[in-house]
């Protein structure tokens, strides 16, 4: 052999050495040294095996062992075990020779019969703690590289918990019989004992059992005598029968009942009350039926005596409540409901009546008449009224008037009619009294304002006749007045130019100041302006007065951000800390369509408004500002006033409302108007103390 083909060989034997053991392996070692390793290896696992591994030659002699082994056999090391015989170790361990002479009988049966022994339970003497010892051992027959037996080698496993664990159970098994007998024992003791009738039957009818309760009944003296009887044997075929009927229903249908059954038992009716349901075996299939039955032949006598004695307390007990009831509705009845006898004492009322009396209850009442809480002028009359009816015999319906307590006087609608008896004779008087003050200050009420309204009806027509003449008177004169206006604003140049001729000829002219001119010209223009709002102030008098449309034919695209700044410079501020109060903010300007004039009247009116409540609660200002919405445009007109009161909001765009002593409620229903003719909306929000804002909305134009 070659070297290359040695250094292969030995490679190939340190890769099986490295695949077996799972160790790194050198590849320059000699055979030898590999057979080392793999020696090493398995003496290794050997030594260290949980069990105790051993091997004999043929004497019996042991040739070797693992830790485990020569541990447990008293030796210090496995070398010290070579040698020795089974005799040697029980006699070094204080076992019987016995035991050391069964080891060497077993090894020579595998030696002779070559075949393994597997499963051989010893028990060994017990240890330091007295404990009882058992080991199992497999033995097999130990061969040489030629296949001759030359020995054993053995395996043996400390089975003592093993053995210890197996009689637990078996002592377990013992005691679990043994309770299962007790409870056996103690349950057929409950059911011997149990009240009432427990029995249970097979398929056929026939007693399978039952407790003593029920064997007396049928008059044995023993549970044991209802075995292999039937229900024939000791009640009327007819009774059998039924009870028969209803045993094969419950097998069969498997559904439990709960019935009462009457029977027959030495010649006296008795009553069962029975609960039977199927009786079913370890599978779940019916074998017969499971009854138990109660006795109830005295109770349901009891129960039929005390079902008369019900009966007559719940007619007593319903004659009560409906008493009660009638009480009831009586005490609680609306208005005052009161009953008199002849002499004119109370004989009782419902709560109104005691209440508003000062009385705590309708008891109180009983025995008093009207002179005990009435003035006698008052109870001298309530008595004339009830005398008259009780002598009549007619009922009457009447307005009495009452002081009550605290001196508050009280209008009541009485219905009286004579009290009789069950015989027809009258003993008094039933009457009915409704309290109706308040309906007789509410028709006061409701008369008075229908008289401030006609009042006001009036008033508003005058209003309207009286604006509708000034108006008319005012027209005229303002019309000539625009007339002689616009003639000199039309002729002013001329007259300038004329003047201006005269004076560079050096005529005779008196002396006119060119600012005095510029001012003659701007008045010329300041007159016809004025004259022409005023007639457009007239124009909308006439309509609030005449409450007629607003004429939109000559309205035109206006731009919001101009007709506010018109406003503001042509608005007659009382002074300038007035106009300091105005904060205009004139982004977001949009185009709507309207008249300027009406325009400039709607932020005339709500200035004015303004600066009116600013003034009364000396403190905020205005602002004025614009925003464009993707479906509208909106104007915001806020000042941080006096605010509105809650409860006048829902009336501030009202015809004729006001609260300002010189107010004509006229202003802000125009306003509205004015918004509806542009298609447009005004609303208001405040809250008082803190301001009071106006929003008014505009459409988009189209194009």
């Amino acid at each position: 052999m070659n070297q290359d083909t040695t250094s292969q060989q030995l490679k190939l034997m340190a890769d099986k050495i490295e695949k077996i053991t799972g160790m790194s392996v050198k590849r320059d070692l000699t055979p030898m040294d590999y057979l080392n390793i793999i020696q090493n290896f398995y003496e290794n696992i050997i030594a260290n095996a949980p069990e105790h591994v051993y091997w004999k030659d043929a004497e019996g002699r042991y040739l070797g062992c693992n830790d485990n082994m020569a541990r447990n056999a008293g030796f210090a090391s496995r070398e010290a075990v070579v040698g020795m015989t089974d005799i040697d170790i029980a006699k070094k361990l204080g076992w019987p020779i016995e035991l050391g002479r069964r080891f060497q009988e077993e090894d020579a049966d595998v030696i002779k019969t070559k075949k393994p022994k597997n499963n051989m339970a010893y028990p060994i003497p017990p240890n330091a703690l007295g404990q009882e010892q058992y080991l199992l051992g497999h033995k097999v027959p130990l061969k040489n590289s030629q296949g001759e037996i030359i020995g054993v080698m053995g395996i043996s496993v400390d089975i003592t918990q093993q053995r210890e664990l197996e009689k637990q159970i078996i002592d377990a098994a013992v005691k679990e019989k043994e309770e299962l007998n007790r409870q056996q024992h103690y349950y057929e003791n409950i059911i011997a004992k149990m009240p009432g009738h427990v029995y249970w039957k097979d398929l056929e009818g026939q007693y399978l059992g039952g407790n003593i309760n029920m064997a007396k009944t049928v008059n044995f003296s023993s549970p044991n005598d209802l075995k292999g009887k039937t229900d024939y044997d000791f009640i009327p075929k007819e009774d059998a029968d039924k009870v028969r009927e209803t045993d094969l229903r419950i097998m069969r249908t498997g559904i439990p009942e709960i019935i009462e059954e009457i029977v027959t038992l030495d010649n006296k009716k008795a009553i069962f009350l029975s609960k039977k349901e199927p009786f079913y075996d370890n599978q779940g299939k019916i074998i017969g039926l499971l009854g138990i039955s109660f006795d109830t032949t005295q109770q349901k006598e009891l129960e039929e005596q005390a079902q008369d004695i019900i009966v007559k307390e719940k007619e007593q007990e319903e004659r009560i409540r409906q008493q009660d009831y009638y009480e009831n509705i009586l005490a609680n009845t609306p208005g005052h409901v009161y009953w008199k006898d002849k002499e004119g004492r109370y004989l009782g009322c419902n709560n109104n009546m005691a209440k508003i009396l000062g009385f705590s209850s309708p008891g109180d009442l009983k025995g008093k008449t009207n002179y005990d809480f009435s003035s006698k002028k008052m109870a001298d009359k309530i008595r004339e009224t009830d005398s008259r009816i009780m002598r009549t015999d007619i009922a009457e319906t009447t307005e009495e008037i009452a002081i009550l307590k605290g001196n508050k006087k009280a209008i009541f609608l009485s219905k009286k009619e004579p009290l009789h008896d069950n015989q027809g004779k009258i003993i008094g008087l039933l009457g009915v009294s409704l309290d109706i003050t308040q309906r007789k200050e509410l028709e006061k009420q409701v008369m008075e304002a229908a008289v401030k309204e006609k009042e006001q009806e009036e008033q508003i027509r005058t209003m309207r006749i009286f604006a509708g003449g000034i108006a008319h008177e005012l027209r005229t004169p303002l019309s000539a007045i625009v007339g002689a206006g616009s003639g000199i604003v039309k002729f002013m140049p001329r007259l300038v130019e004329g003047y201006t001729l005269a004076k560079n000829a050096n005529l005779d002219v008196p002396l006119i100041r060119n600012d005095h001119l510029e001012i003659l010209k701007e008045t010329a223009e300041h007159i016809v302006h004025e004259g022409e709002y005023s007639l457009s102030i007239i124009t909308m008098m006439l309509v609030t007065a005449q409450n007629a449309n607003i004429d939109d034919k000559k309205f035109t695209n206006l731009s919001m951000v101009n007709s506010i700044s018109e406003a503001l410079k042509t608005f007659s501020f009382q002074n300038p800390d007035d106009q300091a109060l105005v904060h205009f903010k004139p982004e977001n300007d949009f185009q709507f369509w309207g008249d300027p004039t009406l325009t400039i009247h709607i932020i005339f009116n709500l200035l004015k408004n303004a600066i009116f409540f600013i003034h009364k609660g000396q403190k905020g200002e205005i602002t004025i500002w614009l925003e464009n919405q993707k479906d509208k445009n909106i104007l915001y007109f806020k000042d941080t006033g006096t605010g509105i009161p809650k409860e006048n909001m829902a009336r501030i765009f009202e015809g004729y409302f006001t609260t300002r002593d010189n107010g004509t409620g006229v202003g802000l229903p125009l306003v509205m108007r004015i918004m509806h003719s542009f298609k447009g909306e005004i609303t208001c929000d405040s809250v008082e103390g803190e301001y009071t804002m106006f929003i008014l909305t505009f459409p988009l134009l189209k194009d």
